[in-house]
């Protein structure tokens, strides 16, 4: 089908618009940045096993341990010694923790060099008030008994990203 450029002339083919630049080039960063993506993400298989096997250490997984009181609390983050110890607080009714406890628990099989807690804002309320836990799901990363960050949201790849930046 013929065009009629802006200066009157037919065309066989339609000329180069903005559009049409903007599109390839959002297509083409973005095949990279997926590209790149899949390079540097931990645990990617790009990267073979011996990363993997590095990064998650000898042996098998670790589990996530359900924190019953705050004397538990204290004697978790003590066993814990200079380990990143990651808290999810929770709650039993609330749904997007329900969605995200698998991921947790999976979590915790790949990085046993990690130690993960789980709190019950409902039962173990002193605990939830000492991190100013205001939201459900809420992470806490924990090393050498020190807050050293926090997100609220069931949100898998950003837990994961900040499990890798604190290990």
């Amino acid at each position: 089908m013929p065009y009629v450029l802006s200066n009157g002339e037919m065309a066989d083919k339609q000329p180069w618009g903005i559009a049409k630049i903007v599109a390839m080039f959002w297509g083409i960063l973005n095949f990279f940045f997926m590209f790149f993506r899949t390079l540097i993400s931990p645990g990617s298989h790009a990267r073979g096993d011996q990363y993997t096997q590095d990064f998650r250490g000898p042996g098998g997984g670790g589990s996530v341990h359900h924190v019953t009181s705050d004397a538990d609390m204290a004697a978790q983050l003590k066993r814990a010694g200079s380990k990143l110890v990651v808290v999810d607080f929770f709650a039993t009714w609330c749904g997007p923790c329900r969605m995200i406890a698998p991921y947790v628990e999976q979590m915790a099989a790949e990085t046993p060099n990690v130690v993960f807690l789980k709190v019950d804002v409902n039962q173990c309320d002193g605990v939830a008030a000492q991190y100013s836990v205001r939201a459900m799901p809420t992470f806490v990363f924990i090393k050498n008994g020190h807050k050293v960050d926090s997100f609220s949201g069931a949100d898998i790849e950003r837990l994961r990203v900040f499990v890798y930046r604190h290990c």
